[in-house]
């Protein structure tokens, strides 16, 4: 593993958490994640004083419009993956995996409820932008609720299943920060109300507490 694609770990151990909380999968629930450094069975957890519920974004120095050219093609079909990477992040690589389902739970974590306003965000065709909001209130990681009876108009809300996702969003964006930097600065701040302090993650063992470092963790199969 390179340093840079080391750094994603912390993502992929956060994806197994959603993984196992809500789907039922045989195949990961027998992987066994060993921490090296205390020699036990773990599981990844965010330190203690994480909340996803507690958290605001704040736009950065290098904050702009996307600017990708507008697609009118419908989704694809899911994508598959072979070996112990379709076993870990099945259900995410196939909800995620399509740019526009990822953009549009990311702007529910900014805030963003209306589909106008995610049109105004995204350069995305309107069908395309039904089909995924479509997808992701069947998934159950939004839920829809009327805000006008006349013509009908739905605001599209995080559920509890969403806002799990919180962990794969934030240290993705931290990521991003280090190895895709233009030159402008941070596009997205995270700043935690309680301790009026910018976020950064931690991903630690639950058994005994140490921020996990990839090469000192094994899968067991």
């Amino acid at each position: 593993m390179t340093k840079k694609s080391i750094e994603l770990y912390h993502n992929g151990l956060m994806t197994m958490n959603w993984e196992r909380k809500y789907f039922s999968t045989p195949e990961l629930d027998s992987v066994e994640l060993v921490h090296n450094r205390c020699g036990k069975v773990f599981w990844p957890i965010m330190q203690s004083d994480y909340c996803n519920q507690d958290v605001v974004f704040i736009p950065g120095p290098g904050a702009g419009k996307d600017q990708r050219v507008t697609k009118t093609r419908r989704r694809s079909s899911s994508i598959q993956r072979d070996g112990l990477g379709k076993t870990l992040y099945r259900h995410l690589i196939n909800l995620l995996g399509d740019r526009w389902t990822a953009n549009l739970v990311a702007l529910a974590f900014h805030g963003l409820k209306r589909f106008d306003d995610f049109h105004k965000e995204l350069p995305v065709a309107t069908n395309i932008l039904a089909d995924r909001l479509k997808l992701l209130v069947n998934e159950g990681i939004f839920c829809q609720r009327a805000y006008r009876q006349s013509p009908l108009r739905y605001e599209y809300h995080l559920t509890d299943k969403g806002q799990d996702l919180f962990s794969y969003f934030s240290t993705l964006l931290e990521w991003g920060d280090k190895w895709c930097q233009t030159g402008k600065g941070k596009p997205m701040l995270m700043h935690h109300l309680s301790c009026e302090q910018s976020l950064k993650t931690q991903v630690r063992c639950d058994q005994c507490g140490e921020t996990l470092v990839a090469t000192e963790v094994h899968f067991k199969l």
